[in-house]
């Protein structure tokens, strides 16, 4: 039987309603109702999260996704709710939002597609994942922003194929505009400049990947941030180059030539 506690008026003392709280109803296994409503509610979700590729570290506590490990439960659920978005424009309706990573969205007949702003803004976001596993492909054929200022940015996990059918100049100049933080992106079939100018922790495997599988049928410009263009360089003036090991910093400048015989040329602003 639940306890009833009885409000009454301060002045007066007449009774203003009677109210069970769920904190009061003792369950069968001697705990109470409220803490069985929310291990029930809990349940629910970590059955939703896990299916979607997520992983439960401390239920209603504790979330993990894309190696981003320390997610609350907040944080999980707003995750989980873009996800489940099923209409042609949930890419759009992630332009700022507050996601530090998400579970991919939108297939498109039988690839997955991305959006030409679907990330951009999203000034929270650590990781980000375009398809259902590491080794998916995702196809831009529009791509002018859709990375702009995303400051915590640091990897995208989904391989992003530059599926443009034709030649479209500066169409990747905006792309990671702000992306202070990046490290790794895998970019295939490149066929235009680029630009990673705010990126100075851009990594080598990065721009292997981009350069060995570059489609251009012309001469294109990877442009980097000068720490980076100092390692391809070999300028050890610079603090970042100079932290480098002579074999680093050979791989490093072996690129070059390498980009070169694919009339890939490096820059820096």
């Amino acid at each position: 039987m639940a306890k009833q506690t009885i409000l009454k008026e301060r002045d007066t003392g007449e009774v203003m309603y009677p109210h069970t709280h769920a904190s009061l109803v003792q369950t069968s296994d001697g705990g109470n109702a409220e803490d069985a409503i929310d291990a029930a509610k809990y349940k629910l979700f970590d059955d939703q999260w896990t299916a979607a590729g997520g992983t439960v570290i401390v239920s209603g506590r504790v979330y993990g996704l894309n190696g981003v490990n320390d997610l609350t439960y907040q944080e999980a659920l707003a995750i989980l709710n873009y996800a489940v978005r099923s209409s042609n424009e949930v890419y759009r309706k992630l332009y700022g939002a507050k996601l530090r990573t998400n579970i991919f969205l939108f297939q498109s007949f039988y690839y997955y597609t991305l959006d030409i702003s679907a990330f951009a803004q999203t000034s929270d976001l650590d990781v980000v994942r375009l398809a259902p596993d590491n080794n998916g492909e995702c196809y831009a054929d529009g791509t002018d922003s859709v990375f702009t200022n995303c400051r915590k940015l640091k990897t995208v996990l989904t391989t992003i194929v530059d599926y443009n059918r034709g030649s479209v100049p500066y169409r990747w100049r905006q792309a990671f505009k702000g992306c202070v933080l990046l490290e790794d992106v895998r970019i295939k079939g490149l066929k235009d400049s680029i630009s990673f100018a705010d990126s100075p922790l851009l990594s080598l495997a990065s721009l292997q990947y981009l350069v060995t599988n570059a489609a251009n049928t012309s001469a294109i410009t990877v442009t980097v941030h000068a720490d980076v263009y100092a390692k391809l360089t070999g300028d050890t003036t610079n603090a970042a180059a100079s932290a480098l090991t002579a074999d680093e910093l050979a791989q490093w400048q072996a690129l070059v030539t390498t980009a070169a015989d694919k009339n890939i040329s490096f820059a820096t602003t």
